[in-house]
């Protein structure tokens, strides 16, 4: 399930407007696990694929969660006439 917080329209004033998390950590954990696995393969044949595998995807998930400790999200108001959309920023949860 994803995450989510409320925020204000800034352009209408629609109240309870739902955003979704935009961390990125799934992107990360994609390319750290490629990357590993293409080492891995050229360093060591088949076991080094898997071992840069799961090398990677622990590596991309230490970068996307380093940081300046807030996670972006992003909104879209449904109001039919506005449609704005904004981002805002909140302190990572722990």
């Amino acid at each position: 399930m994803a995450e989510t917080r409320i925020s204000d329209c800034p352009k209408c004033g629609r109240a309870n407007v739902v955003g979704y998390r935009n961390d990125g950590k799934e992107i990360a954990d994609g390319i750290g696990a490629g990357y590993g696995a293409l080492v891995g393969g050229l360093v060591a044949g088949p076991l080094g694929v898997a071992a840069g595998l799961w090398l990677g995807k622990k590596a991309g998930s230490l970068l996307a969660d380093s940081g300046d400790g807030s996670v972006e999200y992003k909104f879209k108001c449904p109001n039919p006439s506005c449609c704005n959309e904004w981002v805002r920023y909140f302190p990572k949860v722990k």
